[in-house]
C-alpha cells in the first residue's frame, strides 16, 4: 500500500515488549468516565456484528483486536484528550483505493477524525490508519458516490496515513500519549476549571482531575475549590 507514513513516536516500548497478550494493561487503573463510557452499553453488541460482517467478507481479525474488544475492563483503563471514544457503529466499509475494507474503531467528539482497522481479504496482515478530516467523505463514500461527488485524483490511498501494524502497540501508545498529555497538562487544567467554570462544573471537574492524578501520577491531594492568591 502507498499510505504515508505516520511520525514515529519517542517512546520506549520495553513495558509492552515484556507483557504482550494485554499484560502490560493489567495493573493500569480503571476511570468512571473513559473511552469506553460513550457507547459501553451497545459496544459488545456493535462488536459481535463487525465479527459477523468480517466473517461473510472473509476478513481475519486480529486476536489483539478480538481480544480487546470483547474485554470490557480494558475499555475503562483509556482516556482521551480530544474525547475520542471507541465506535464500532458503522459497517465495515469497502475501500476502492486499496481494494480493501477499512472498521471505523475509534472516533472524536465531533465524528470528524476516526482511527481505522484497514483489512484484505484473507490475510492476516493489517494497519490502522487515519485520514485528514477533509477526506473523511471520500474514505467513506460508496462506489456510485465516488463517480458522481469526488474528481478523478481527487483523493487516493496516499492522502491515508498508516499509524501502525500492531493493533496493541497502537492502544499502549494511546494510553501513554493522554498520560503525557495529563502529565503535562495538569496545572493549565486546573486554571481553566478556576477561569471558565461556574461553581458546580468546577467541583466536577476538580473531581475529576485529583482521581486521575491520583491514579496516573500518584498525586493524592486536594484541589481548593477556589484559587489562593499570595
Amino acid at each position: 500500500m502507498k499510505f504515508k507514513e505516520n511520525s514515529k513516536k519517542n517512546r520506549s516500548y520495553d513495558e509492552l515488549e515484556n507483557k504482550r497478550n494485554w499484560a502490560w494493561l493489567n495493573n493500569k487503573p480503571c476511570f468512571d468516565y473513559n473511552m469506553g463510557s460513550e457507547r459501553q452499553s451497545r459496544l459488545l453488541e456493535d462488536f459481535e456484528k463487525v465479527k459477523n460482517q468480517c466473517d461473510s467478507l472473509g476478513l481475519i481479525l486480529p486476536n489483539s483486536f478480538i481480544d480487546f474488544f470483547n474485554t470490557p475492563i480494558y475499555w475503562q483503563k483509556f482516556l482521551s484528550s480530544n474525547d475520542g471514544f471507541f465506535y464500532l457503529d458503522k459497517s465495515v466499509i469497502f475501500c476502492p483505493y486499496t481494494n480493501g475494507y477499512l472498521i471505523p474503531f475509534i472516533a472524536d467528539s465531533q465524528h470528524c477524525h476516526y482511527y481505522y482497522l484497514h483489512l484484505q481479504a484473507n490475510q492476516k496482515d493489517y494497519e490502522i490508519v487515519w485520514t485528514e478530516d477533509i477526506y473523511l467523505m471520500a474514505l467513506l463514500a460508496t462506489p456510485e458516490e465516488l463517480e458522481t461527488d469526488f474528481a478523478e485524483g481527487e483523493f487516493d490511498e496516499t492522502d491515508i496515513y498508516l499509524i501502525d501494524n500492531d493493533f496493541e502497540r497502537f492502544m499502549f501508545d494511546c494510553y501513554y500519549d493522554y498520560y503525557d498529555f495529563f502529565k503535562g497538562a495538569r496545572q493549565k487544567l486546573i486554571d481553566y476549571s478556576y477561569a471558565y467554570t461556574n461553581l458546580e462544573q468546577r467541583k466536577n471537574e476538580q473531581n475529576d482531575l485529583e482521581n486521575q492524578s491520583k491514579l496516573l501520577l500518584g498525586i493524592d491531594e486536594k484541589i481548593p475549590l477556589f484559587k489562593t492568591f499570595n
